[in-house]
């Protein structure tokens, strides 16, 4: 697994992105899903990369049972946050969805 480098999202790609997941325009963190301090969380177990929808999404990454989903590249990668005692939320320091 390659590691994952902060990529600074346009402020509207961000509220693109909190809004489908949020049904509202906001900043990731106060739309309260994911867990942790609120992030995005997948509508479904993804699958592939197309799953989390364009490329942004992509590298943000989605929540879905305790595990954050990502792309890299056109590889779907993800890690069990709960296994290694976390939850799968929205990491400010990075400003992608993350482990905390």
């Amino acid at each position: 697994m390659s590691e994952r480098v902060a990529i600074p999202l346009l402020a509207t790609a961000l509220a693109v992105l909190c809004g489908a997941a949020c049904d509202q325009e906001c900043d990731c963190p106060d739309c309260g899903g994911g867990g942790g301090d609120g992030g995005v969380t997948c509508d479904s177990q993804p699958a592939a990369c197309a799953d989390l929808g364009d490329d942004a999404a992509q590298h943000f990454g989605c929540c879905f049972e305790g595990t954050v989903y990502w792309c890299d590249g056109d590889a779907l990668e993800s890690v069990d946050c709960e296994y290694g005692g976390h939850e799968c939320g929205y990491s400010a320091a990075d400003d992608y969805m993350d482990c905390i």
